[in-house]
C-alpha cells in the first residue's frame, strides 16, 4: 500500500503506540509517523495485541530515538504549552483532536461538545464497546454498563449497537452516545472559533519560548 501511494506521489503517515510498531511502519517506508500517547481520544492505534504503550511524554521522546521518520505527537495536547513540550522530546509536529471538537465549526453534536467542556481529569475510559475495537471516550452510561461483556469482531459491534446510538444522538442523550475523546478534555474550557484555537497556540508557544530564553540567557 505505501508503495502503491509513493508512485502516486502520496505521502503516507502511519499512527502507532509503540517503538516496535514505530520501527514496523518505518520498514514498510512509511513518511511520517505519529506517536499516539495513552492520554489519546479515539482508538488506539495498536498494530498488534501485546505492545508497549506509554504517555505521550514517554513514547514521544523513545519513538523518535528509535527511527529516522518525522514524528507527530498525538495525546494531551490542546495548547502551545504542549506544542513546545513534545518539540522538545524530538517531535517535529502535533496532531489535536479533542481541542477541536470543542470548536465552533466541529460537526460534533451539541451535546458531545458540552460533554467535553464538562469533563474532568479521569472522565475519560479505554472501551471497546462502541466499536468492538479499544478506543478512549467519555465515559458514559452505555460503556458503564456494557463494561468487560464480550464484544463482536471490530465494525460490527458498532453496526448492532446502531439503532441505540441514533435513537440516542436524536434525543440529545450522551448517555448513550459514542463520544470519542482524550484525556485533554480536563484541560478544555470554551468553544472558540478553530481559527482561533490554531492562533492562540501559536502565540502560547512562542511565549512559551521566550520564557525559556529568558530563564536559561537572561542576557537574551
Amino acid at each position: 500500500m505505501v508503495a502503491r501511494c509513493h508512485e502516486r506521489e502520496i505521502r503516507v503517515m502511519a499512527m502507532v503506540t509503540s517503538v516496535k510498531d514505530a520501527r514496523a511502519v518505518a520498514a514498510a517506508g512509511v513518511d511520517i509517523i505519529v506517536a499516539q500517547g495513552t492520554e489519546a481520544g479515539g482508538h488506539r492505534s495498536n498494530w498488534t495485541e501485546a505492545v508497549e504503550e506509554a504517555g505521550t511524554m514517554v513514547i514521544v521522546p523513545r519513538i523518535a530515538d528509535a527511527v529516522d521518520r518525522p514524528i507527530v505527537a498525538a495525546g494531551g495536547i490542546v495548547d502551545g504549552r504542549g506544542l513546545v513540550a513534545v518539540l522538545a522530546l524530538g517531535a517535529a509536529g502535533v496532531m489535536l483532536g479533542t481541542r477541536f471538537i470543542a470548536t465552533r465549526e466541529s460537526i460534533a453534536p451539541p451535546f458531545f461538545k458540552q460533554s467535553v467542556l464538562a469533563a474532568g481529569a479521569g472522565d475519560t475510559i479505554v472501551s471497546r464497546a462502541f466499536t468492538g475495537l479499544p478506543m478512549r471516550t467519555l465515559r458514559n452510561q452505555f460503556a458503564s454498563d456494557y463494561g468487560d461483556a464480550p464484544v463482536l469482531p471490530a465494525m460490527l459491534q458498532s453496526n448492532a449497537a446502531e439503532d441505540i446510538f441514533k435513537a440516542a444522538a436524536a434525543r440529545g442523550d450522551a448517555r448513550y452516545f459514542p463520544m470519542p475523546a482524550g484525556e485533554s478534555a480536563g484541560l478544555i474550557d470554551d468553544l472558540p472559533p478553530a481559527a482561533d484555537v490554531v492562533r492562540r497556540i501559536a502565540v502560547e508557544a512562542s511565549a512559551a519560548v521566550r520564557g525559556f530564553t529568558a530563564v536559561f540567557d537572561p542576557q537574551a
